[in-house]
């Protein structure tokens, strides 16, 4: 039996996809195929639309209610009980689960 592939992209990495030909605009693209399943929580919506509207980015609302939109559609908004808080003194950690 094949077991969906999941993946949850952080902040960053969902701004690097939209931004960047590099590897997250490739993990996202398989998202968008349905070749991977996008897992999204409010949180990590609530975060991107915060980091959209950095002036760095010169977005206006229509466009990122655009990309908000879209990343939606793409995943699947999952409901996360348990919240855990990592940190590390070197450097931020990505985690892949």
């Amino acid at each position: 039996m094949d077991q969906e592939k999941r993946v949850v992209l952080d902040t960053n990495t969902l701004v690097s996809a939209f931004g960047w030909r590099r590897p997250p605009h490739e993990v996202l693209r398989r998202c968008v195929e349905g070749r991977l399943q996008l897992c999204l929580s409010q949180e990590i919506l609530n975060e991107l639309s915060r980091v959209l509207h950095y002036p760095k980015f010169g977005l206006s609302e229509v466009q990122i209610a655009e990309l908000l939109t879209q990343v939606a559609e793409i995943g699947r908004i999952v409901d996360v009980p348990l919240k855990l808080r990592i940190f590390s003194n070197l450097v931020e950690t990505s985690w892949v689960c």
